[in-house]
Protein backbone atom coordinates (compact mmCIF):
# COMPACT_ATOMS: atom_id res chain seq x y z
CA UNK A 1 0.00 0.00 0.00
CA UNK A 2 1.47 3.34 -1.01
CA UNK A 3 0.99 6.38 1.27
CA UNK A 4 1.87 9.96 0.44
CA UNK A 5 2.34 12.51 3.24
CA UNK A 6 2.70 16.30 3.55
CA UNK A 7 3.73 18.48 6.46
CA UNK A 8 1.27 20.86 8.18
CA UNK A 9 2.40 24.41 8.58
CA UNK A 10 1.24 24.66 12.20
CA UNK A 11 3.05 23.10 15.08
CA UNK A 12 1.45 21.45 18.06
CA UNK A 13 3.54 21.28 21.21
CA UNK A 14 6.67 21.82 19.20
CA UNK A 15 6.02 18.81 16.92
CA UNK A 16 5.36 18.72 13.23
CA UNK A 17 2.13 16.84 12.41
CA UNK A 18 1.74 14.70 9.33
CA UNK A 19 -1.33 13.08 7.76
CA UNK A 20 -2.02 11.02 4.66
CA UNK A 21 -2.29 12.91 1.47
CA UNK A 22 -3.55 10.04 -0.77
CA UNK A 23 -4.19 6.33 -0.21
CA UNK A 24 -4.53 3.57 -2.84
CA UNK A 25 -6.15 0.20 -2.14
CA UNK A 26 -3.72 -2.73 -2.42
CA UNK A 27 -4.21 -5.04 -5.40
CA UNK A 28 -3.08 -8.45 -6.69
CA UNK A 29 0.12 -9.80 -5.18
CA UNK A 30 0.42 -6.82 -2.82
CA UNK A 31 -2.98 -7.59 -1.33
CA UNK A 32 -2.04 -11.29 -0.89
CA UNK A 33 1.26 -10.32 0.68
CA UNK A 34 -0.44 -8.02 3.21
CA UNK A 35 -2.97 -10.76 4.07
CA UNK A 36 -0.23 -13.36 4.64
CA UNK A 37 1.93 -11.06 6.76
CA UNK A 38 -1.07 -9.93 8.80
CA UNK A 39 -2.15 -13.55 9.41
CA UNK A 40 1.39 -14.50 10.37
CA UNK A 41 1.63 -11.62 12.87
CA UNK A 42 -1.69 -12.54 14.46
CA UNK A 43 -0.72 -16.22 14.70
CA UNK A 44 2.62 -15.29 16.20
CA UNK A 45 0.92 -13.23 18.91
CA UNK A 46 -1.66 -15.98 19.58
CA UNK A 47 0.92 -18.74 20.04
CA UNK A 48 3.15 -16.47 22.13
CA UNK A 49 0.23 -15.82 24.49
CA UNK A 50 -0.66 -19.52 24.46
CA UNK A 51 2.88 -20.41 25.43
CA UNK A 52 2.84 -17.93 28.34
CA UNK A 53 -0.48 -19.35 29.53
CA UNK A 54 0.85 -22.89 29.33
CA UNK A 55 3.92 -21.99 31.42
CA UNK A 56 1.69 -20.54 34.15
CA UNK A 57 -0.53 -23.69 34.26
CA UNK A 58 -0.28 -26.37 36.93
CA UNK A 59 0.63 -29.92 35.93
CA UNK A 60 -3.01 -31.03 36.12
CA UNK A 61 -4.12 -28.04 34.02
CA UNK A 62 -1.46 -28.82 31.44
CA UNK A 63 -2.70 -32.45 31.14
CA UNK A 64 -6.29 -31.28 30.82
CA UNK A 65 -5.38 -28.72 28.20
CA UNK A 66 -3.41 -31.29 26.22
CA UNK A 67 -6.31 -33.77 26.28
CA UNK A 68 -8.76 -31.04 25.27
CA UNK A 69 -6.47 -29.95 22.43
CA UNK A 70 -6.07 -33.56 21.24
CA UNK A 71 -9.84 -34.14 21.26
CA UNK A 72 -10.41 -30.89 19.39
CA UNK A 73 -7.84 -31.86 16.77
CA UNK A 74 -9.40 -35.34 16.33
CA UNK A 75 -12.89 -33.84 15.97
CA UNK A 76 -11.67 -31.25 13.51
CA UNK A 77 -9.83 -33.95 11.53
CA UNK A 78 -12.89 -36.22 11.50
CA UNK A 79 -15.08 -33.35 10.35
CA UNK A 80 -12.61 -32.44 7.62
CA UNK A 81 -12.34 -36.09 6.49
CA UNK A 82 -16.13 -36.46 6.48
CA UNK A 83 -16.45 -33.35 4.36
CA UNK A 84 -13.71 -34.65 2.07
CA UNK A 85 -15.54 -37.96 1.59
CA UNK A 86 -18.90 -36.27 1.04
CA UNK A 87 -17.55 -33.76 -1.45
CA UNK A 88 -15.41 -36.19 -3.47
CA UNK A 89 -15.77 -39.53 -5.23
CA UNK A 90 -13.36 -42.36 -5.92
CA UNK A 91 -11.98 -42.38 -9.47
CA UNK A 92 -9.45 -44.49 -11.41
CA UNK A 93 -5.84 -43.37 -11.25
CA UNK A 94 -2.79 -44.32 -13.25
CA UNK A 95 -0.66 -47.06 -11.78
CA UNK A 96 -0.74 -50.73 -10.95
CA UNK A 97 0.46 -53.86 -12.71
CA UNK A 98 -1.77 -56.47 -14.34
CA UNK A 99 -0.33 -59.99 -14.37
CA UNK A 100 -2.20 -62.87 -15.98
CA UNK A 101 -1.45 -66.57 -16.03
CA UNK A 102 -2.85 -68.42 -19.04
CA UNK A 103 -2.58 -71.91 -20.43
CA UNK A 104 -0.99 -71.75 -23.84
CA UNK A 105 2.06 -71.73 -26.04
CA UNK A 106 3.80 -68.81 -27.74
CA UNK A 107 6.30 -69.06 -30.56
CA UNK A 108 5.51 -65.90 -32.50
CA UNK A 109 4.77 -62.35 -31.36
CA UNK A 110 4.03 -61.13 -34.87
CA UNK A 111 0.27 -60.51 -35.23
CA UNK A 112 0.02 -61.62 -38.86
CA UNK A 113 1.34 -65.12 -38.07
CA UNK A 114 -0.24 -65.52 -34.61
CA UNK A 115 -2.09 -68.84 -34.49
CA UNK A 116 -2.44 -70.05 -30.89
CA UNK A 117 -4.80 -68.54 -28.34
CA UNK A 118 -1.83 -67.29 -26.36
CA UNK A 119 -0.24 -65.61 -29.40
CA UNK A 120 -3.52 -63.96 -30.39
CA UNK A 121 -4.09 -62.70 -26.84
CA UNK A 122 -0.74 -61.03 -26.26
CA UNK A 123 -0.40 -59.54 -29.77
CA UNK A 124 -3.86 -57.95 -29.39
CA UNK A 125 -2.42 -55.84 -26.55
CA UNK A 126 0.55 -54.73 -28.65
CA UNK A 127 -0.95 -54.14 -32.09
CA UNK A 128 -3.91 -52.20 -33.38
CA UNK A 129 -6.34 -53.12 -36.14
CA UNK A 130 -8.24 -50.84 -38.49
CA UNK A 131 -11.37 -51.84 -36.61
CA UNK A 132 -12.23 -53.59 -33.37
CA UNK A 133 -15.01 -56.16 -33.11
CA UNK A 134 -16.48 -55.96 -29.60
CA UNK A 135 -19.54 -58.16 -29.95
CA UNK A 136 -22.01 -59.76 -32.33
CA UNK A 137 -22.36 -57.42 -35.32
CA UNK A 138 -20.54 -54.66 -33.39
CA UNK A 139 -17.64 -53.13 -35.33
CA UNK A 140 -15.90 -50.02 -33.99
CA UNK A 141 -13.14 -47.95 -35.63
CA UNK A 142 -9.73 -48.49 -34.04
CA UNK A 143 -6.74 -47.25 -36.03
CA UNK A 144 -9.30 -45.96 -38.51
CA UNK A 145 -11.31 -42.84 -37.80
CA UNK A 146 -14.05 -43.98 -40.17
CA UNK A 147 -14.70 -46.18 -43.18
CA UNK A 148 -17.08 -46.44 -46.15
CA UNK A 149 -18.31 -49.40 -48.19
CA UNK A 150 -19.19 -48.92 -51.85
CA UNK A 151 -22.75 -49.58 -52.98
CA UNK A 152 -21.69 -52.76 -54.81
CA UNK A 153 -19.85 -54.05 -51.71
CA UNK A 154 -16.47 -54.44 -53.44
CA UNK A 155 -14.61 -51.36 -52.14
CA UNK A 156 -13.75 -50.59 -48.52
CA UNK A 157 -12.19 -47.17 -47.87
CA UNK A 158 -10.57 -46.46 -44.50
CA UNK A 159 -9.59 -43.05 -43.14
CA UNK A 160 -6.88 -43.32 -40.48
CA UNK A 161 -6.80 -41.21 -37.32
CA UNK A 162 -4.56 -38.18 -37.73
CA UNK A 163 -2.79 -38.74 -34.39
CA UNK A 164 -1.98 -42.43 -34.88
CA UNK A 165 1.57 -43.32 -33.90
CA UNK A 166 3.62 -46.42 -33.31
CA UNK A 167 5.20 -46.89 -29.91
CA UNK A 168 8.54 -45.60 -31.29
CA UNK A 169 6.94 -42.25 -32.17
CA UNK A 170 6.70 -42.78 -35.93
CA UNK A 171 3.32 -41.99 -37.52
CA UNK A 172 1.04 -44.82 -38.62
CA UNK A 173 0.18 -44.29 -42.28
CA UNK A 174 -1.69 -45.96 -45.13
CA UNK A 175 1.65 -47.35 -46.31
CA UNK A 176 2.01 -49.31 -43.04
CA UNK A 177 -1.42 -50.84 -43.61
CA UNK A 178 -0.64 -51.70 -47.24
CA UNK A 179 2.68 -53.30 -46.34
CA UNK A 180 1.02 -55.34 -43.59
CA UNK A 181 -1.54 -56.69 -46.08
CA UNK A 182 1.29 -57.49 -48.51
CA UNK A 183 2.95 -59.61 -45.82
CA UNK A 184 -0.34 -61.37 -45.05
CA UNK A 185 -0.64 -62.20 -48.76
CA UNK A 186 2.92 -63.60 -48.89
CA UNK A 187 2.43 -67.41 -48.98
CA UNK A 188 5.91 -68.02 -47.56
CA UNK A 189 4.86 -66.46 -44.21
CA UNK A 190 1.93 -68.88 -43.90
CA UNK A 191 -0.36 -66.35 -42.24
CA UNK A 192 -3.54 -67.97 -40.85
CA UNK A 193 -5.56 -65.21 -42.56
CA UNK A 194 -3.88 -65.70 -45.94
CA UNK A 195 -7.03 -67.12 -47.58
CA UNK A 196 -9.17 -64.25 -46.34
CA UNK A 197 -6.94 -61.66 -48.02
CA UNK A 198 -6.10 -63.62 -51.14
CA UNK A 199 -7.17 -61.65 -54.21
CA UNK A 200 -7.73 -58.38 -52.32
CA UNK A 201 -5.92 -55.39 -53.87
CA UNK A 202 -4.87 -52.29 -51.95
CA UNK A 203 -4.68 -48.70 -53.13
CA UNK A 204 -3.09 -45.91 -51.09
CA UNK A 205 -5.15 -42.75 -51.65
CA UNK A 206 -3.00 -40.57 -49.38
CA UNK A 207 -1.04 -40.90 -46.14
CA UNK A 208 -4.21 -41.36 -44.11
CA UNK A 209 -6.51 -43.08 -46.59
CA UNK A 210 -6.39 -46.61 -47.98
CA UNK A 211 -8.81 -48.57 -50.15
CA UNK A 212 -9.31 -52.34 -50.42
CA UNK A 213 -10.83 -53.72 -53.61
CA UNK A 214 -12.45 -57.17 -53.56
CA UNK A 215 -12.92 -59.38 -56.61
CA UNK A 216 -16.58 -59.73 -55.64
CA UNK A 217 -18.79 -58.54 -52.80
CA UNK A 218 -18.19 -60.25 -49.47
CA UNK A 219 -20.40 -58.91 -46.66
CA UNK A 220 -18.39 -60.19 -43.66
CA UNK A 221 -15.15 -58.62 -44.97
CA UNK A 222 -15.25 -55.79 -42.44
CA UNK A 223 -14.70 -58.35 -39.65
CA UNK A 224 -11.42 -59.32 -41.32
CA UNK A 225 -10.03 -55.79 -41.01
CA UNK A 226 -9.03 -56.21 -37.36
CA UNK A 227 -5.57 -57.60 -38.22
CA UNK A 228 -2.63 -56.12 -36.28
CA UNK A 229 -0.81 -53.38 -38.23
CA UNK A 230 2.99 -53.63 -38.27
CA UNK A 231 5.39 -50.76 -39.12
CA UNK A 232 6.77 -50.50 -42.64
CA UNK A 233 9.73 -48.33 -41.57
CA UNK A 234 11.44 -51.22 -39.75
CA UNK A 235 13.30 -54.08 -41.39
CA UNK A 236 12.09 -57.61 -40.54
CA UNK A 237 15.06 -58.11 -38.19
CA UNK A 238 14.57 -54.79 -36.42
CA UNK A 239 10.85 -55.44 -36.07
CA UNK A 240 11.37 -58.93 -34.61
CA UNK A 241 13.67 -57.42 -31.98
CA UNK A 242 11.63 -54.35 -31.07
CA UNK A 243 8.06 -55.55 -31.83
CA UNK A 244 6.94 -51.95 -32.30
CA UNK A 245 3.16 -51.64 -32.52
CA UNK A 246 0.41 -49.08 -31.99
CA UNK A 247 -1.75 -50.95 -29.46
CA UNK A 248 -2.54 -49.93 -25.86
CA UNK A 249 0.67 -51.51 -24.56
CA UNK A 250 4.20 -51.70 -25.90
CA UNK A 251 6.69 -54.53 -25.77
CA UNK A 252 9.50 -54.47 -23.21
CA UNK A 253 10.86 -57.99 -23.11
CA UNK A 254 10.06 -61.68 -23.36
CA UNK A 255 11.41 -64.51 -21.23
CA UNK A 256 12.31 -67.79 -22.88
CA UNK A 257 12.02 -71.05 -20.97
CA UNK A 258 13.79 -74.34 -21.59
CA UNK A 259 13.05 -75.60 -25.07
CA UNK A 260 12.98 -72.16 -26.62
CA UNK A 261 9.33 -71.43 -25.86
CA UNK A 262 8.33 -68.01 -24.60
CA UNK A 263 7.12 -68.25 -20.99
CA UNK A 264 6.52 -64.57 -20.23
CA UNK A 265 5.93 -61.29 -22.05
CA UNK A 266 6.31 -57.93 -20.29
CA UNK A 267 4.48 -54.87 -21.60
CA UNK A 268 4.09 -51.26 -20.44
CA UNK A 269 1.49 -48.63 -21.22
CA UNK A 270 1.81 -47.09 -24.68
CA UNK A 271 1.15 -43.39 -24.19
CA UNK A 272 1.11 -42.92 -27.97
CA UNK A 273 -1.98 -45.12 -28.32
CA UNK A 274 -4.81 -43.28 -30.08
CA UNK A 275 -7.60 -45.08 -28.20
CA UNK A 276 -8.43 -45.16 -24.48
CA UNK A 277 -4.99 -45.01 -22.86
CA UNK A 278 -4.76 -47.59 -20.08
CA UNK A 279 -4.66 -46.62 -16.42
CA UNK A 280 -2.49 -49.69 -15.80
CA UNK A 281 1.25 -49.06 -15.88
CA UNK A 282 2.06 -52.53 -17.14
CA UNK A 283 0.70 -55.88 -18.28
CA UNK A 284 2.55 -59.17 -17.92
CA UNK A 285 1.30 -62.41 -19.45
CA UNK A 286 2.65 -65.70 -18.11
CA UNK A 287 2.28 -68.78 -20.32
CA UNK A 288 1.84 -72.08 -18.48
CA UNK A 289 1.78 -75.56 -19.95
CA UNK A 290 -1.27 -76.91 -18.10
CA UNK A 291 -4.30 -75.95 -16.02
CA UNK A 292 -2.74 -77.09 -12.71
CA UNK A 293 0.29 -74.81 -13.17
CA UNK A 294 -1.89 -71.85 -14.13
CA UNK A 295 -4.18 -72.24 -11.10
CA UNK A 296 -1.20 -72.69 -8.76
CA UNK A 297 0.43 -69.52 -10.12
CA UNK A 298 -2.81 -67.60 -9.61
CA UNK A 299 -3.44 -68.89 -6.08
CA UNK A 300 0.09 -68.66 -4.65
CA UNK A 301 1.55 -65.54 -6.28
CA UNK A 302 0.14 -62.29 -4.91
CA UNK A 303 1.30 -60.36 -7.99
CA UNK A 304 -0.67 -62.60 -10.37
CA UNK A 305 -4.16 -61.10 -10.39
CA UNK A 306 -5.86 -63.01 -13.25
CA UNK A 307 -5.97 -66.47 -14.82
CA UNK A 308 -7.29 -67.45 -18.26
CA UNK A 309 -8.09 -70.97 -19.45
CA UNK A 310 -8.32 -72.44 -15.96
CA UNK A 311 -10.79 -72.46 -13.09
CA UNK A 312 -9.50 -71.57 -9.60
CA UNK A 313 -11.67 -72.17 -6.51
CA UNK A 314 -12.33 -68.45 -5.91
CA UNK A 315 -12.16 -64.88 -7.32
CA UNK A 316 -14.45 -63.04 -9.73
CA UNK A 317 -15.72 -65.28 -12.51
CA UNK A 318 -15.81 -63.57 -15.91
CA UNK A 319 -16.37 -66.54 -18.23
CA UNK A 320 -17.79 -65.76 -21.66
CA UNK A 321 -19.02 -67.63 -24.73
CA UNK A 322 -16.63 -68.23 -27.59
CA UNK A 323 -17.38 -68.52 -31.29
CA UNK A 324 -16.26 -72.14 -31.06
CA UNK A 325 -18.60 -75.12 -31.11
CA UNK A 326 -18.11 -78.85 -31.28
CA UNK A 327 -20.31 -80.67 -33.76
CA UNK A 328 -20.86 -84.31 -34.66
CA UNK A 329 -20.96 -84.58 -38.46
CA UNK A 330 -22.14 -87.52 -40.56
CA UNK A 331 -20.09 -88.37 -43.63
CA UNK A 332 -22.75 -88.69 -46.32
CA UNK A 333 -20.18 -90.24 -48.65
CA UNK A 334 -20.53 -93.49 -46.66
CA UNK A 335 -23.30 -95.82 -47.81
CA UNK A 336 -24.43 -96.64 -44.27
CA UNK A 337 -25.19 -92.97 -43.57
CA UNK A 338 -26.76 -91.76 -46.82
CA UNK A 339 -30.31 -92.47 -45.61
CA UNK A 340 -31.70 -89.52 -43.63
CA UNK A 341 -33.90 -91.93 -41.62
CA UNK A 342 -30.79 -93.75 -40.35
CA UNK A 343 -29.13 -90.50 -39.31
CA UNK A 344 -32.26 -89.28 -37.55
CA UNK A 345 -32.55 -92.58 -35.69
CA UNK A 346 -28.94 -92.30 -34.52
CA UNK A 347 -29.44 -88.78 -33.22
CA UNK A 348 -32.82 -89.46 -31.62
CA UNK A 349 -31.59 -92.48 -29.65
CA UNK A 350 -33.44 -95.18 -31.53
CA UNK A 351 -32.16 -98.74 -31.14
CA UNK A 352 -31.01 -100.72 -34.18
CA UNK A 353 -31.97 -104.36 -34.60
CA UNK A 354 -28.69 -105.19 -36.29
CA UNK A 355 -25.36 -103.90 -34.89
CA UNK A 356 -24.05 -100.82 -36.65
CA UNK A 357 -20.27 -100.34 -36.72
CA UNK A 358 -18.97 -96.80 -37.20
CA UNK A 359 -15.66 -94.97 -36.89
CA UNK A 360 -15.39 -91.54 -35.29
CA UNK A 361 -12.40 -89.28 -35.95
CA UNK A 362 -11.52 -86.37 -33.70
CA UNK A 363 -8.65 -84.30 -32.37
CA UNK A 364 -6.66 -85.63 -29.43
CA UNK A 365 -7.73 -82.92 -26.97
CA UNK A 366 -9.44 -83.00 -23.53
CA UNK A 367 -12.77 -81.50 -24.63
CA UNK A 368 -12.99 -83.84 -27.62
CA UNK A 369 -12.11 -86.82 -25.42
CA UNK A 370 -14.98 -86.03 -23.04
CA UNK A 371 -17.57 -85.54 -25.76
CA UNK A 372 -16.46 -88.60 -27.79
CA UNK A 373 -16.61 -90.83 -24.71
CA UNK A 374 -20.14 -89.62 -23.92
CA UNK A 375 -21.22 -90.27 -27.51
CA UNK A 376 -19.76 -93.78 -27.50
CA UNK A 377 -21.77 -94.62 -24.36
CA UNK A 378 -24.95 -93.17 -25.88
CA UNK A 379 -24.50 -95.06 -29.14
CA UNK A 380 -23.73 -98.32 -27.35
CA UNK A 381 -27.26 -98.23 -25.93
CA UNK A 382 -28.53 -97.96 -29.53
CA UNK A 383 -26.63 -101.09 -30.63
CA UNK A 384 -24.04 -98.92 -32.38
CA UNK A 385 -20.40 -99.78 -31.88
CA UNK A 386 -18.18 -96.74 -32.36
CA UNK A 387 -14.44 -96.95 -32.78
CA UNK A 388 -12.93 -93.62 -31.71
CA UNK A 389 -9.74 -92.57 -33.47
CA UNK A 390 -7.84 -89.69 -31.83
CA UNK A 391 -5.31 -87.76 -33.90
CA UNK A 392 -2.78 -85.02 -33.40
CA UNK A 393 -3.26 -81.86 -35.48
CA UNK A 394 -1.32 -83.15 -38.50
CA UNK A 395 -3.00 -86.56 -38.48
CA UNK A 396 -6.44 -85.00 -38.08
CA UNK A 397 -5.89 -82.73 -41.08
CA UNK A 398 -4.77 -85.74 -43.10
CA UNK A 399 -8.03 -87.57 -42.33
CA UNK A 400 -10.02 -84.48 -43.22
CA UNK A 401 -8.33 -84.44 -46.62
CA UNK A 402 -8.93 -88.16 -47.17
CA UNK A 403 -12.48 -88.01 -45.72
CA UNK A 404 -11.63 -91.34 -44.11
CA UNK A 405 -14.28 -91.47 -41.34
CA UNK A 406 -17.96 -92.27 -40.77
CA UNK A 407 -18.43 -89.64 -38.11
CA UNK A 408 -16.23 -86.69 -37.28
CA UNK A 409 -16.28 -84.65 -34.09
CA UNK A 410 -15.06 -81.28 -35.29
CA UNK A 411 -14.39 -78.00 -33.51
CA UNK A 412 -15.76 -75.07 -35.50
CA UNK A 413 -14.53 -71.55 -34.94
CA UNK A 414 -17.00 -69.29 -36.70
CA UNK A 415 -15.11 -66.13 -35.77
CA UNK A 416 -17.04 -62.86 -35.66
CA UNK A 417 -19.35 -63.90 -38.49
CA UNK A 418 -20.82 -67.42 -38.69
CA UNK A 419 -20.59 -67.66 -42.47
CA UNK A 420 -21.28 -71.37 -43.21
CA UNK A 421 -19.97 -71.28 -46.79
CA UNK A 422 -16.55 -72.83 -46.15
CA UNK A 423 -17.95 -75.90 -44.40
CA UNK A 424 -21.32 -76.46 -46.05
CA UNK A 425 -21.36 -75.13 -49.64
CA UNK A 426 -21.28 -77.87 -52.30
CA UNK A 427 -18.24 -76.25 -53.95
CA UNK A 428 -16.25 -77.17 -50.82
CA UNK A 429 -17.00 -80.93 -50.93
CA UNK A 430 -13.36 -81.74 -51.73
CA UNK A 431 -12.09 -79.31 -49.10
CA UNK A 432 -13.76 -78.52 -45.75
CA UNK A 433 -17.28 -79.69 -46.52
CA UNK A 434 -16.80 -82.51 -44.02
CA UNK A 435 -20.24 -84.01 -44.52
CA UNK A 436 -20.12 -84.17 -48.31
CA UNK A 437 -23.48 -82.37 -48.24
CA UNK A 438 -24.96 -80.76 -51.32
CA UNK A 439 -28.20 -78.77 -51.29
CA UNK A 440 -28.98 -76.33 -54.09
CA UNK A 441 -31.37 -74.17 -52.06
CA UNK A 442 -28.83 -73.84 -49.22
CA UNK A 443 -26.06 -73.05 -51.74
CA UNK A 444 -28.11 -70.11 -53.02
CA UNK A 445 -28.78 -68.89 -49.49
CA UNK A 446 -25.06 -68.96 -48.66
CA UNK A 447 -24.11 -67.21 -51.89
CA UNK A 448 -26.72 -64.50 -51.36
CA UNK A 449 -25.71 -64.02 -47.74
CA UNK A 450 -22.12 -63.32 -48.71
CA UNK A 451 -23.31 -60.45 -50.92
CA UNK A 452 -25.08 -58.65 -48.08
CA UNK A 453 -23.20 -55.96 -46.11
CA UNK A 454 -25.92 -55.91 -43.44
CA UNK A 455 -25.12 -58.44 -40.70
CA UNK A 456 -28.73 -58.83 -39.57
CA UNK A 457 -29.88 -59.71 -43.09
CA UNK A 458 -26.97 -62.17 -43.46
CA UNK A 459 -27.88 -63.93 -40.24
CA UNK A 460 -31.45 -64.48 -41.40
CA UNK A 461 -30.09 -66.49 -44.34
CA UNK A 462 -27.53 -68.25 -42.13
CA UNK A 463 -30.36 -69.41 -39.87
CA UNK A 464 -32.14 -70.98 -42.83
CA UNK A 465 -29.00 -72.90 -43.78
CA UNK A 466 -28.43 -74.25 -40.27
CA UNK A 467 -32.10 -75.19 -40.03
CA UNK A 468 -31.69 -77.27 -43.23
CA UNK A 469 -28.60 -78.94 -41.76
CA UNK A 470 -30.45 -79.90 -38.58
CA UNK A 471 -33.66 -81.03 -40.30
CA UNK A 472 -31.61 -83.21 -42.64
CA UNK A 473 -29.75 -84.75 -39.67
CA UNK A 474 -26.46 -83.75 -41.28
CA UNK A 475 -24.84 -82.66 -38.02
CA UNK A 476 -25.53 -82.14 -34.33
CA UNK A 477 -24.13 -78.96 -32.81
CA UNK A 478 -23.31 -78.64 -29.12
CA UNK A 479 -23.32 -75.60 -26.87
CA UNK A 480 -20.64 -72.94 -27.50
CA UNK A 481 -17.38 -73.48 -25.68
CA UNK A 482 -16.90 -70.98 -22.84
CA UNK A 483 -13.63 -69.23 -22.08
CA UNK A 484 -12.72 -69.47 -18.39
CA UNK A 485 -11.49 -66.17 -16.97
CA UNK A 486 -10.99 -65.20 -13.33
CA UNK A 487 -9.73 -61.91 -11.87
CA UNK A 488 -8.84 -60.91 -8.31
CA UNK A 489 -10.77 -58.01 -6.69
CA UNK A 490 -7.93 -55.48 -6.90
CA UNK A 491 -8.43 -55.16 -10.66
CA UNK A 492 -11.48 -52.95 -11.14
CA UNK A 493 -13.35 -51.47 -14.07
CA UNK A 494 -13.68 -54.73 -16.02
CA UNK A 495 -16.92 -54.61 -17.96
CA UNK A 496 -18.99 -57.56 -19.15
CA UNK A 497 -17.28 -59.27 -22.06
CA UNK A 498 -19.45 -59.15 -25.17
CA UNK A 499 -16.98 -60.43 -27.77
CA UNK A 500 -16.53 -64.10 -28.64
CA UNK A 501 -12.81 -64.23 -29.41
CA UNK A 502 -10.03 -65.42 -27.14
CA UNK A 503 -8.70 -61.85 -26.93
CA UNK A 504 -12.13 -60.24 -26.38
CA UNK A 505 -11.40 -60.00 -22.65
CA UNK A 506 -8.99 -57.16 -23.47
CA UNK A 507 -11.50 -55.08 -25.46
CA UNK A 508 -12.02 -52.66 -22.55
CA UNK A 509 -8.58 -52.87 -20.92
CA UNK A 510 -8.27 -49.09 -21.27
CA UNK A 511 -10.90 -48.81 -18.51
CA UNK A 512 -9.30 -51.25 -16.07
CA UNK A 513 -7.54 -49.87 -13.00
CA UNK A 514 -5.92 -50.86 -9.72
CA UNK A 515 -4.93 -47.52 -8.17
CA UNK A 516 -7.57 -44.94 -7.19
CA UNK A 517 -7.79 -41.25 -6.30
CA UNK A 518 -10.43 -38.87 -4.90
CA UNK A 519 -11.86 -36.17 -7.13
CA UNK A 520 -14.47 -33.47 -6.51
CA UNK A 521 -18.04 -34.36 -7.40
Amino acid sequence: MKLKFRLRSQKSNGKVEVWPLEQKNPRGRQKLFLFVTDTYDRAKIFFANLKKSYILMTKREKIGASVFLLIAMVLMGARSYRSYIVETVSAPDRGGAYTEAMVGEVKFLNPIVAKTDAEKSVTRLMFQGLVKVTGPNTVLPDAAESYEISSDGTKYTFHLKSDNQFSDGQPLTANDVAQTVAKIQDPSLKSPIFKTWSGVTTEIIDDKTIEFVLQKAYGPFIFDCDFGIIPAHLSPDDFSKSLVGSGPFKFIKSVTADGGKISQVDLVRNDAYSGDKPYLDSATILFLSNIHEAVNQFMTDTKTNAVFGAEPPSSAKLDYNSSRELALIFNLRKDALKDVAVRQKILSGGKFDQPLNLTLATLDAPRQHTRATDLAKKFAAENIKVKINYYDSAGFQDHIVKKDYDLILYGFDFGDDRDPYTYWHSSQINDLNLAGWSDKASDILMEDARMLPDAVARNVKYDEVFTAIQSGAIAEFYEPIRYKYYVKPQVKGIRSITGTQVYSRFDTIGKWYIDEKRVKK
